[in-house]
């Protein structure tokens, strides 16, 4: 842009004092001195994070939609889900489906991180508590159909929804900042519930991460 005195243009990522990253557009229009070149810029510094974000997941929508129409088995194209799912909005990504006679089994659970593999493996061994446990997120989403956010999980909200101490140990090994379950939906009958938890990203989910969530969730 100095080169060629034009107007400077880019893309970058602030963190902010809480540790999430926003993007921002920094934009200059340049100012020419006596003899042509660039003296100076006068610009401006825009934080265009709602406008990255809904682009990637508009794109996330849409991928999402590829998986469900591209196959017939349901769990396979949760399993692809919920991999997708740890890149755009989740650290990490839970699924439970409901079956036929009213239990519900855990078919997948993913970390964003590889080396976090042995303790998803412990996390998806774990019993379910029955659907009758109104405090559990996934089994309000599935007995109720409603969903539930969570934005700052503490440890007494932890020790509220353990079903055991081993339940209670591996939430805290994991180490939930924030999370989020919504019910899956199938010709308006509730057939599973996704639940996506932030660990280490930075950020704690709110209203517009919910919208997004359902709106996944009815795909």
């Amino acid at each position: 842009a100095k080169a060629g005195t034009q107007l400077f243009a880019t893309r970058y990522r602030l963190r902010r004092v809480d540790g999430a990253y926003v993007w921002m557009l920094a934009r200059g229009v340049p100012v020419l001195g006596p003899d042509g070149s660039v003296r100076e810029w006068v610009g401006t510094c825009i934080d265009i994070q709602a406008q990255v974000l809904g682009e990637e997941r508009a794109g996330f929508l849409a991928r999402a939609s590829e998986l469900f129409a591209s196959s017939l088995d349901a769990s396979a194209t949760l399993a692809s889900l919920a991999n997708l799912s740890v890149s755009a909005l989740a650290d990490w990504c839970i699924v439970d489906m409901l079956h036929p006679d009213g239990h519900f089994e855990r078919v997948q659970v993913v970390a964003a991180d590889p080396s976090h593999a042995p303790l998803a493996a412990s996390v998806q061994r774990l019993t379910p508590v029955p659907r009758e446990r109104p405090v559990y997120p996934p089994a309000v989403a599935l007995a109720t159909g409603r969903s539930t956010l969570v934005p700052e999980v503490t440890d007494a909200v932890m020790q509220s929804v353990a079903q055991d101490a081993e339940h209670l140990e591996t939430m805290r090994r994991v180490g939930i900042h924030s999370l989020l379950t919504v019910p899956l939906m199938a010709r308006g009958h509730i057939v599973g519930a996704l639940t996506f938890l932030l660990t280490t990203s930075g950020r704690r989910y709110d209203d517009e991460d919910l919208r997004f969530a359902q709106e996944l969730a009815n795909v």
